[in-house]
């Protein structure tokens, strides 16, 4: 029979699950391997709270104790191991405490900020303080001055010279809190 005349299936075909490629599950398998050797870092404590005290926490606990190609097959080991499920509840407190450490960065550098602003002389932003943060204005204004002065002096001994500097960064730093308790540092 012709090529032409013959007809074609119209049969769908089988649907197969299509399994992840070779290249992919290798990614996968490496993602998995660093959030277990970040876990592996923090205190058996930690480790406990996060996962109960399942094979997989006092396995995680015991690698943190290994040294060199022990450690390496203690954490090959914990990758075959550990199932999905802890994986991603590893990774999410993971997530949660480096959103944290950015979060109290982000207020450093802006506490930073406001330091050279007011060494330079911005009073709204020492106003600012004063109503939003309940800083003592006369307090404030005595770091901000010693500041200024350390920087208009010359450079004798820099040890001595960033004191005050640093005594202003404290000052700010203590009206913005701590940074744990949720409170953002907000813009003037």
């Amino acid at each position: 029979m012709p090529r032409s005349q013959r007809q074609t299936s119209t049969r769908p075909a089988p649907e197969t699950e299509q399994k992840p490629s070779k290249s992919e599950l290798k990614r996968q398998m490496h993602t998995r391997r660093q959030i277990i050797e970040k876990a592996v870092r923090f205190s058996p404590q930690k480790i406990k709270q996060w996962l109960g005290d399942t094979h997989l926490a006092e396995q995680l606990v015991e690698a943190g104790r290994l040294q060199k190609s022990a450690y390496k097959r203690q954490i090959g080991y914990l990758n075959k191991i550990a199932d999905d499920a802890e994986v991603s509840l590893l990774a999410s407190h993971l997530s949660e405490i480096e959103k944290g450490h950015s979060e109290s960065v982000g207020h450093i550098h802006q506490i930073e900020k406001w330091r050279q602003q007011l060494i330079q002389g911005d009073l709204d932003l020492m106003q600012f303080l004063v109503t939003e943060y309940g800083a003592d204005r006369q307090k404030l204004r005595h770091h901000v001055q010693s500041a200024q002065k350390e920087i208009a002096a010359p450079a004798e001994d820099t040890a001595v010279r960033t004191v005050a500097y640093k005594k202003l960064f404290q000052f700010l730093k203590s009206l913005v809190g701590d940074y744990d308790n949720g409170r953002s540092v907000q813009e003037p």
